[in-house]
């Protein structure tokens, strides 16, 4: 569980890996696009996404997961094309 972290993101989308974790009012701060990046079984609680992202997904994919995507803030980010928000999120 991370609680008020500021999560920079100096690697492309496929160097990262969060998986099985809760994230509390944490904000995202990717330096280049995002790019299907996956944020799926995650619980991302009040969390601040700023940044472009493509193709990336957010919430669950596989019936067994137990992620939730939960008054997050993604006013600041681009969001393009192809970019889920699945069952879990709110």
């Amino acid at each position: 569980t991370l609680v008020g972290c500021d999560l920079r993101i100096l690697c492309g989308a496929r160097a990262v890996n969060l998986f099985g974790s809760t994230l509390e009012q944490c904000t995202f701060r990717p330096r280049r696009e995002m790019k299907d990046l996956r944020l799926t079984g995650l619980k991302l609680m009040g969390c601040t996404f700023l940044g472009r992202y493509t193709g990336c997904r957010f919430g669950n994919e596989e019936p067994d997961d137990e992620g939730e995507v939960r008054h997050c803030d993604f006013s600041q980010a681009r969001i393009f094309h192809l970019c889920d928000f699945l069952a879990g999120t709110e």
